[in-house]
């Protein structure tokens, strides 16, 4: 027969009981701890999306500047456009001469050059003649 003493359910058969000792408490404290550690992780993962939202929120309303400022800029742009057509036109173009007296005249014949585009065909049967010097003998030098 086995006289030796067996546990059951943490007591012995003997009527011991089960001795505390400070085990049990460093237990509960890694429980806090482990707690502890996911509450701050939750709340680092709360605060993180919370500043990506708000880092979203103002890239769209800085995208939204943005476009305003390029709507502006072409349609000032569309402004200025307009405003060079009408100073090329010929009426406001006349207007200034008048204006300012301008002595104008018709371009003289030498003033005038041609220029056309050949294809290699045609530009083989044209014969090749140099340009023709204004006679005043200036050469293009300036007056001092």
């Amino acid at each position: 027969m086995n006289l030796q003493p067996v546990k059951i359910g943490g007591t012995g058969i003997m009527g011991e009981r089960r001795k505390r000792n400070s085990a049990g408490a460093v237990n509960y404290g890694g429980f806090v701890v482990k707690f502890i550690l996911v509450i701050i992780a939750f709340m680092a993962v709360l605060i993180g999306h919370l500043y990506l939202r708000q880092q979203s929120v103002k890239s769209a309303e800085r995208t939204d500047d943005i476009k305003k400022q390029i709507m502006e800029v072409k349609a000032e742009n569309r402004n200025l456009r307009n405003h060079v057509a009408g100073l090329t036109r010929l009426e406001h173009i006349s207007r200034m001469i008048a204006k300012f007296k301008l002595d104008l005249r018709p371009a003289m014949h030498g003033q005038i050059i041609n220029i056309g585009v050949y294809t290699p065909e045609q530009a083989a049967t044209i014969p090749l003649t140099p340009l023709k010097v204004a006679s005043n003998g200036s050469y293009g030098v300036r007056g001092r």
